[in-house]
């Protein structure tokens, strides 16, 4: 993978946080009246989006361990996969931009029930995620020299379960504001924290307060704690009772995830100590040169940080395949190590008057 590539994915991966942090703030109604930065980011965002779509024509992809790079193939793939969905995203993109516009221009300014249907379609761009983050950019060849890849992997799992659990919890957030905005009939707990507020502060509430106080239960209902707010009406009782279970369900896999990636990381690195103790055990007692067992030592810590550079995987590496029979690794053998022989002079004459062979 080329640098123009890394700096795509890594470009994706900003914009695709903006829109995780801001398209449930919109469509929970918390940027109602945003500011010009606010508005400006997110043209630029759909910019990109757009450009991005173009770009996506161009994109290598792997076909049998072989990087296909021909722009035919690249576009057929594109085509066949993400294109529509990813146009259809575009679209919805640029109308939800311009639909406050269009409504002022035929007289609608102030249909409310069309800026929240507005507000929900935007939820629909984070289908983006599945494709931005399936593209994630593996770590850069050039770097795996220079750090410790059981400790990147160890870190970007774990990292990755906590920017899950925020990110989840952001969502059931704007859920849980959105639904006591959103009703009117009924008491919520909107107008419940409200009036609340208003009398201790004699001002009302701003959407940085509501947003802290809808975070703030949200981890109540992860966690063994508790708050003032509760279900002020049958919807969002109903809301709490799944959010409930999805936190029963979601946050303890979270946790063994995360225990899981801990341990594994903690027995690799005892393991790794363990041998290099063993290694400098030996050397010692055998009275081997500084010189030479700084060289063994060296080459060993470069196949710790770079396993696939010097060691290539072979047969029986793969206990899977002692368990094929007979005919099945003849032809194993003949596929693998055909290229091989072919290379010698003498098999290109023998194949070039047994075609058969």
């Amino acid at each position: 993978m080329g640098r123009i590539q890394y700096t795509h994915d890594i470009i994706n991966l900003g914009v695709m946080g903006w829109d995780l942090l801001t398209i449930p703030l919109d469509g929970a109604g918390f940027v109602l009246d945003p500011p010009s930065w606010y508005i400006i980011i997110g043209l630029v965002t759909a910019s990109w989006w757009t450009v991005e779509m173009f770009l996506n024509f161009t994109r290598g992809y792997f076909q049998k361990g072989i990087s296909e790079m021909r722009l035919k193939k690249t576009a057929k793939a594109y085509l066949r996969s993400w294109f529509v969905p990813d146009l259809l995203l575009v679209l919805l993109d640029w109308s939800t931009h311009f639909l406050a516009e269009l409504m002022s221009i035929f007289g609608l300014a102030r249909g409310m029930k069309l800026l929240r249907i507005s507000r929900m379609l935007r939820l629909l761009r984070l289908l983006r995620l599945v494709r931005v983050f399936a593209q994630l950019p593996a770590i850069p060849a050039e770097l795996l020299g220079f750090i410790d890849k059981d400790t990147v992997q160890a870190s970007f799992t774990v990292g990755g379960w906590v920017l899950a659990i925020l990110f989840l919890n952001h969502i059931i957030a704007c859920g849980w504001y959105g639904l006591g905005s959103a009703l009117e009939s009924v008491p919520t707990w909107v107008q419940v924290g409200k009036e609340e507020y208003m009398s201790n502060a004699n001002e009302e509430p701003g959407p940085f307060y509501f947003y802290t106080t809808s975070l703030h239960w949200t981890l109540t209902m992860f966690t063994p704690a508790s708050m003032e707010v509760v279900p002020e009406n049958p919807f969002e009782r109903i809301y709490c009772i799944l959010t409930i279970l999805s936190a029963i369900i979601l946050f303890s896999s979270f946790l063994s995830s995360i225990s899981a990636a801990v341990a594994t990381f903690r027995r690799k690195r005892e393991e790794q100590m363990k041998n290099s103790a063993d290694l400098i055990r030996y050397l010692q007692e055998n009275h081997v040169s500084l010189k030479l067992g700084s060289h063994i030592q060296t080459f060993l810590q470069k196949h710790v940080t770079q396993p696939s550079q010097v060691h290539r995987i072979h047969e029986s590496d793969v206990p899977q395949l002692k368990q094929l029979p007979l005919f099945l690794k003849e032809e194993l053998a003949y596929e693998v190590y055909k290229p091989v022989i072919c290379c010698h002079s003498f098999m290109r004459n023998v194949l070039s008057i047994d075609k058969t062979f």
